[in-house]
């Protein structure tokens, strides 16, 4: 993924997202999923949007949004 990108997946009246934040990455599905199930185990919670963003490089952001909401807008760099 290129930085500052994003893949974004919807279901019903959820999005979840993961960005690229400080540089070019590659990743998978699986640690994407098993990221959003922490975010889902550990920030959501009736409804609410959560985030995780990754401190170390390569720096990323991912979590849950309503859809048709913005994604958040994090200057870690």
């Amino acid at each position: 993924m290129a930085q500052g990108s994003c893949l974004v997946f919807s279901y019903r009246t959820c999005q979840g997202f993961f960005c690229s934040l400080c540089s070019t990455l590659t990743t998978s599905t699986d640690f994407i999923g098993s990221q959003l199930d922490t975010v889902d185990a550990l920030c959501v919670s009736g409804g609410q949007a959560g985030t995780i963003v990754g401190d170390e490089v390569p720096q990323y952001e991912l979590g849950f949004i309503r859809s048709g909401g913005t994604l958040p807008n994090y200057d870690v760099c």
